[in-house]
């Protein structure tokens, strides 16, 4: 088992043609198994949008620091209400 995401197979690891051969039966699961193992083992880089930024340096990229807000409410003055309906 890979124990990969297939999204994270179909956005950063295979491109439109390689989803084409794999549909079209061109592409051996072997050698797909074996391509996202190699790939997985690499750090999962986004070879199918053409860069070599690994998985990890991606998501800390695009991930919000956790307790933003709530630390922000917490140091202001101001009082949280119900929204109106």
């Amino acid at each position: 088992m890979l124990c990969v995401r297939a999204e994270l197979i179909s956005t950063r690891l295979l491109d439109d043609h390689d989803k084409c051969d794999m549909l079209n039966g061109e592409l051996p699961i072997e050698a797909l198994a074996a391509h996202i193992e190699l790939w997985r083992d690499n750090g999962m880089p986004d070879y199918a949008n053409g860069r070599d930024t690994l998985f990890v340096e991606d998501h800390k990229r695009h991930s919000k620091p956790k307790n933003v807000v709530s630390n922000a409410i917490k140091s202001s003055k101001f009082t949280l209400r119900k929204p109106f309906r």
